[in-house]
């Protein structure tokens, strides 16, 4: 799983690798950049251009604020004056999460910028954060680890200084001013999709230099599309959209709209994993008279004797899954609990 940076280095590490490779071959055009709100605009601000990815950006360190601030848009207007789409600004501490970018790493030492997905910012177009998850083409959230133990859901939008990042990071940027248009023009609410939704994942590679070649946690999309699709062809129709303001990795409704199967998905399956794990598949659906079917989906047998006891204590399931080459998943054992499938 990927950790939310509790270094100050890590962070400014990340600023240093974003300005880097935005600065890298892009045009330079002066603007007043402006925004809602009170604070100080500025004057003479140097937007970086990238043509290829559609994607200008600016950046600044907030003494005041101890954080790096980065804006960003699609198009350099012909005029004066410049409004930012987005801005994806990040504590050189991260102690908190009132700020809606976060710089995560992973075991390789490898750097991610993530987004919250809430778009603020008055007359520009207020997109709050359901809408943005259920409405944003492209994109999905990964779970990310706090220092503290608590899991947060985030876009995490690529690797940092890695081939791709900036096409992609173009793509959330452009993504954000359509929602922003939609908001702006009254229409947003007719754009959110009715009753439970399945959105696929994004599970595109994304090449390094550290280790030769890795993927960001793309594995837990692309584990929840192809269960998505397993599940389907034996009769049995998942979401992943949120259901009672919570958001389940995978589950299926009853007649009557209640959960009818829980599937929490896990990459890896390290101690604290398995905590939060078991949290979520016995918090999910605990408010039912019935409980719905639980399932947890891990790669390998649960071999801890508290584990165990703890998932037979709440009759939690296990569904192994295989990784097979860089994109094939399978879920040997699978069929066992076809019983499930078909009752209610």
């Amino acid at each position: 799983m990927l950790m939310v940076a509790a270094d100050p280095r890590d962070t400014a590490r990340a600023s240093r690798l974003l300005k880097a490779q935005l600065g890298a071959g892009a045009e330079v055009y002066i603007r007043r950049l402006v925004w809602p709100g009170p604070a100080e605009k500025i004057a003479d601000a140097r937007l970086q251009y990238r043509s290829d990815d559609q994607l200008w950006s600016y950046m600044w360190w907030s003494e005041e604020w101890k954080r790096w601030q980065f804006c960003y848009g699609i198009d350099v207007a012909p005029g004066p004056v410049q409004v930012p789409t987005i801005e994806i600004n990040f504590a050189a501490r991260q102690i908190d999460r009132y700020l809606t970018g976060r710089v995560l790493v992973d075991e390789a030492g490898n750097t991610y910028l993530a987004h919250k997905g809430e778009l603020k910012g008055g007359r520009t177009g207020v997109v709050d954060a359901r809408s943005f998850e259920q409405q944003v083409n492209g994109f999905s959230k990964q779970q990310a680890l706090w220092p503290n133990g608590k899991v947060e859901r985030l876009f995490v939008i690529g690797a940092i200084g890695q081939l791709g990042f900036t096409k992609r990071l173009g793509a959330f940027v452009s993504e954000a001013q359509r929602l922003r248009g939609l908001a702006r023009e009254g229409r947003l609410a007719d754009h959110v999709p009715q009753g439970p939704t399945y959105k696929q994942g994004y599970v595109g590679k994304t090449s390094g230099t550290r280790s030769a070649e890795y993927e960001i946690d793309r594995w837990h999309d692309l584990i929840v599309d192809e269960l998505h699709r397993e599940l389907k062809r034996r009769g049995l129709c998942t979401f992943t959209s949120e259901h009672k303001e919570m958001k389940p990795d995978l589950y299926s409704l009853t007649k009557d709209g209640k959960l009818r199967h829980l599937f929490e998905i896990k990459t890896n399956q390290d101690t604290s994993t398995l905590y939060t794990a078991i949290g979520q598949l016995v918090v999910y659906g605990a408010a039912q008279a019935r409980p719905p079917r639980r399932f947890l989906v891990v790669e390998n047998p649960v071999e801890d004797l508290n584990f165990q006891k703890a998932l037979a204590n709440h009759q939690i399931a296990v569904v192994n899954f295989r990784r097979e080459g860089r994109k094939r998943i399978s879920f040997p054992g699978l069929d066992q609990h076809s019983r499930t499938w078909s009752s209610s």
